[in-house]
């Protein structure tokens, strides 16, 4: 009687889970609100994929992208998991959203709440070109194209010698943030008269012995701007919010060129200061 009553339980609950289909009306929803979202996407962590359709393995839920952008009204930065599902035989093929934490990376299968989900979904593909990532896929026989615009997205750093490092964005040198995140985040890092020297300045952009960027950028939401300083055999420095004093006392040395970077204690001073490291590495006047 009692495994008759939970089979029975079973046949209900899995027939409710089938009841519940996306709607068409639901994926112009879903439409919506990524494109007010992933305006901000500063990262895709993921390779992505080619124009082509995803269709192996077939009936396995697939991995396709990571990004990192911003949570809505929170100064927090969140991680979004996009899966497919690739269909075979009975088995339909779905996109899902999953969103995660700053610190948590996306597994090979969805750990946390499901935020989006289009289900009955065939032939879908991903391209991204410049700033703009598009979908295609089929959903009951009708197709559909989605557009993103994604302003935020930062490519690889390139550099001239001896010029400023330059990001590889829609606009470089401007993040764009919404109204509501502007009044808690945009230029609001940092005060006037922090110093390096007084170790009272936000080290916004860290990088760590292998000379490696590590963590977020942080140095666009520097309140009076931030400075580049000189690490020991690299050649991008870690970066701090606040007036730049190099060259004084105790205060980073200031870059003689993006070149010269990479030769040990090569920096300039004021006066009859010299370059020094410290005991971070950095190159200092002392």
């Amino acid at each position: 009687m009692v495994k008759t009553f939970v089979l029975l339980f079973l046949i209900i609950f899995i027939g409710c889970q089938k009841v519940n289909k996306t709607k068409a009306i639901e994926i112009e929803n879903i439409n919506l609100n990524l494109k007010s979202e992933w305006v901000y996407v500063k990262k895709i962590k993921s390779p992505i994929p080619k124009d082509k359709v995803i269709m192996q393995p077939l009936g396995a839920l697939v991995l396709v992208m990571e990004l990192h952008l911003p949570k809505e009204n929170s100064g927090l930065m969140i991680n979004q998991c996009l899966f497919y599902r690739v269909p075979y035989k009975e088995i339909e093929g779905e996109i899902l959203i999953e969103e995660k934490s700053d610190d948590q990376s996306c597994s090979i299968q969805p750990t946390e709440k499901i935020k989006y989900q289009i289900t009955n979904v065939k032939n879908f593909k991903i391209n991204l070109i410049d700033h703009k990532m598009f979908w295609d896929f089929e959903f009951e026989l009708k197709k559909y194209k989605f557009e993103f615009f994604l302003v935020n997205l930062e490519g690889e750093r390139k550099y001239n010698e001896y010029e400023p490092l330059i990001k590889k964005s829609f606009l470089p040198l401007m993040t764009f943030v919404n109204s509501e995140e502007s009044g808690r985040l945009y230029r609001t890092l940092g005060k006037f008269d922090d110093r390096y020297s007084q170790n009272t300045a936000i080290n916004c952009l860290k990088v760590n012995e292998k000379c490696e960027v590590i963590g977020e950028n942080k140095c666009d939401f520097c309140k009076f701007g931030h400075y580049e300083v000189i690490k020991e055999n690299c050649l991008i420095g870690p970066r701090f919010c606040g007036v730049n004093h190099c060259g004084q006392k105790d205060e980073p040395a200031c870059i003689r060129g993006r070149k010269s970077m990479l030769d040990e204690l090569d920096g300039i001073c004021n006066g009859n200061l010299e370059p020094f490291l410290d005991e971070k590495k950095v190159l200092i006047c002392h």
